[in-house]
């Protein structure tokens, strides 16, 4: 069986321990691992000295690209699927540049960031036939997986309201 090509738009936080760990299986001690059937093979991000150092530590072959080399890394590399994890305002561009390439794309939340920009994606995913789904990991927290416990066994009562706020400053 052939494995499913990944090439990551921004080495952030999310995009390590959300996507490259898992996809190379050094997710940890019973963490999930997909090195089985899916590879990374191309990195793009805007600090060259950041994913040498992390390729190196977790033994990951993978090339670097620089910010600006989005079309270079997706011909070069031959994606099956490009992770956009970079920051918000690169994700329009990194998930129509996907598409008009003939890949699918993930995109961290948020997708993009006006309404421009959704037009944008939706008639790129139209015409390329590929597909983008925008991933909320955020769920994924020990946190939030105890939460949903709670909430399924009946633990909280009846939910009838919910509301997040998350302050970065």
């Amino acid at each position: 069986m052939r494995k499913k090509r990944f090439a990551i738009c921004g080495l952030s936080t999310r995009g390590v321990y959300h996507f490259v760990l898992p996809i190379i299986g050094k997710n940890g001690e019973g963490g999930t691992n997909f090195s089985d059937r899916a590879e990374i093979v191309g990195i793009l991000d805007i600090d060259k000295t950041r994913v040498e150092t992390f390729t190196k530590k977790v033994g990951l072959n993978a090339p670097f690209y620089p910010a600006d080399g989005l079309k270079q890394m997706l011909k070069d590399t031959q994606p099956d699927v490009a992770i956009v994890t970079g920051p918000d305002s690169t994700h329009c561009d990194h998930t129509v540049g996907a598409l008009q390439f003939g890949c699918d794309a993930i995109t961290e939340k948020p997708m993009v960031i006006d309404c421009a920009q959704v037009r944008r994606v939706k008639a790129a995913e139209t015409k390329s036939g590929h597909a983008v789904k925008v991933a909320f990991n955020y769920r994924y927290q020990p946190t939030m997986k105890t939460l949903k416990k709670f909430i399924l066994d009946g633990t909280l009562g009846r939910i009838v309201n919910v509301e997040f706020i998350y302050n970065l400053d």
